[in-house]
């Protein structure tokens, strides 16, 4: 057991819940084997690779539907549980997850967004595809077909938020328009026609599909290989599966992968950075409300405000936003109202390399940063966004200028980071040439543009987030006066009186719906997370 020792908590997770599956596969006579990126780490490191928290294993589909019902039977009513597109609701994905129940509790009514929060590993049935390369071709594009419905809300977004047109979008729009309930439901009936065993098999993966063709006999008659410290079954001739698969990226894939540190430590973690999150939104809006300042919930926290009453289960930031007049006052009084001792406000003029053209509060003692960043002097701990809008010209044409100059400065603001982290060799030029005015005169720079008009202004412009289109609910002075209060993680916040507007035009039409599943992910992926014992989880927590 001493190279379990050594491992991420989700990986021991994994490990876990892969004897579970080794246990029922054996009691019924079934056959799983390792495959992806598991097969790989198999080959390589006999073990997971350092960047990998789970599994993926595969059954053929008649075997991965009784494998399926006969896990459900085995652990109902356990801290072991099954994830499919029949029992989950907005997980339309053509594999399955078993899970293990994580100690993070939502509270009433959002039993399905603790499940985010879980360990687990995948499991992906395996289809015939045909016994000629021109049936397992139709039969992929079948699956392309499905994905492009399925994910066309995401991508699509531009062109519902009345951008340019371009002819990338319109494809888009076709997909998008396509999609209806019975998708789903369809292309499964699609995939799973051919009963007889073929030359080809299919696993659904939407980044990969293989379009020469996965040859059966990768799959037939598994063999067993070393995995950590236990014996698991893995494809057969697993070199030449490595080497068809994935080719002379092998490299890339070993070495280059993220780690994603939320996903190693696992969703107990994401959760107490939530809470940090929350504490620093609480003591914002103390500070707004004592001094009549207004700001609105802005971006996927006022989604989660609206469709979850708290955190998108798998954000892990906090965004607000407010007219650059009300920010103005806050930035005067939020010194003198600020605790020092837990909260730091981060500045151009508190934090010596900062790269950004708006605030964030942080707290103290913590660390939340990507890595190789402590060779800057900056404040690394978990924070909130807290974001200006400033007014625009009325005259379209300088309203464009001024967008372009303050992208163009914000940039600046940020090339000393991006000097230093960037791995394409035109970009790192850019970016180095960029940070020799250095950051301070960049922002200064900034500041200029985004405020040389003073005059309130209806349409208002914003820069660090979305596109600044003139006739959107972002760019209306009215979004950010006319306010209600919203419950967010068992409290009320302020948040825009038009919220339907305003999340229409961030996120699309179907806002109300999830993302695709593999979009469900923390965007900052942080790779350096201390929070000492902030709201850890009770030590009898922790030997039950």
């Amino acid at each position: 057991m001493e190279n379990v020792k050594k491992l991420w908590p989700s990986q021991e997770v994994a490990l876990e819940l892969l004897d579970l599956v080794e246990e029922v596969c054996k009691e019924n006579n079934l056959t799983y084997m390792l495959i992806e990126d598991s097969a790989l780490a198999a080959y390589v490191e006999k073990g997971f690779l350092k960047w990998t928290p789970r599994v993926t294993i595969g059954l053929f589909y008649e075997e991965y539907v009784r494998f399926l019902s006969l896990f459900e039977e085995k652990y109902k009513g356990t801290k072991y549980y099954t994830m499919t597109g029949e029992n989950t609701p907005q997980f339309e994905e053509l594999y399955a997850r078993i899970c293990k129940r994580s100690r993070v509790i939502l509270g009433e009514g959002r039993e399905q967004d603790e499940k985010y929060y879980d360990f687990y590993i995948i499991v992906k049935p395996i289809f015939y595809a045909g016994d000629t390369i021109k049936e397992y071709k139709k039969f992929r594009r079948c699956f392309i077909s499905y994905t492009r419905c399925l994910y066309s809300d995401k991508i699509n977004k531009k062109l519902l938020q009345r951008g340019r047109v371009k002819i990338k979008y319109l494809v888009r729009t076709y997909y998008y328009f396509r999609r209806n309930k019975y998708t789903f439901k369809h292309v499964f009936n699609t995939l799973t026609r051919n009963n007889e065993k073929t030359k080809y098999v299919f696993i659904p993966d939407y980044d990969k599909s293989n379009p020469k063709g996965m040859e059966i006999k990768y799959f037939e008659n598994p063999e067993r290989q070393k995995f950590c410290d236990r014996e698991v079954y893995v494809v057969k001739d697993i070199e030449s599966y490595v080497g068809y698969r994935y080719g002379k990226k092998i490299d890339e894939v070993i070495n280059h992968t993220p780690m994603i540190k939320f996903e190693l430590i696992g969703g107990e973690i994401l959760r107490r950075i939530q809470l940090i999150e929350t504490e620093l939104l609480c003591e914002f809006d103390r500070i707004c409300r004592k001094n009549g300042i207004k700001y609105i919930l802005g971006a996927g926290t006022a989604l989660g405000a609206y469709r979850h009453k708290g955190f998108v289960p798998w954000d892990d930031d906090v965004d607000v936003f407010m007219l650059y007049e009300e920010y103005e006052k806050f930035l005067k009084i939020a010194d003198e109202e600020l605790d020092n001792e837990k909260y730091f406000l981060k500045t151009q003029e508190s934090d010596k390399d900062c790269n950004l053209t708006y605030t964030q509060l942080k707290r103290n003692d913590t660390k939340y940063s990507k890595a190789n960043r402590e060779r800057f002097s900056t404040h690394p701990g978990v924070l909130i966004d807290i974001l200006p809008i400033f007014n625009a010209p009325k005259n379209p044409i300088k309203r464009m200028w001024q967008n372009r100059i303050c992208k163009f400065y914000k940039t600046m603001t940020w090339s000393h980071i991006g000097a230093y982290s960037e791995r394409n060799k035109i970009k790192k030029w850019y970016y180095l040439k960029l940070a020799k005015k250095g950051n301070k005169y960049a922002f200064n720079k900034f500041m200029k543009y985004a405020t040389c008009v003073k005059e309130p202004s209806e349409g208002l412009t914003f820069i660090d987030i979305w596109a600044n289109f003139t006739n959107n609910p972002v760019n209306w002075r009215k979004t950010y006066e006319n306010l209600q209060e919203v419950e967010f993680e068992g409290k009320m916040f302020y948040a825009t009186k038009d919220l339907d507007s305003y999340l229409e035009y961030a996120y699309g039409y179907r806002y109300k719906e999830f993302l695709p599943i593999f979009l469900r992910t923390s965007k900052h992926a942080p790779a350096v997370i201390e929070i000492g014992d902030l709201y850890k989880y009770a030590e009898e927590e922790d030997n039950g």
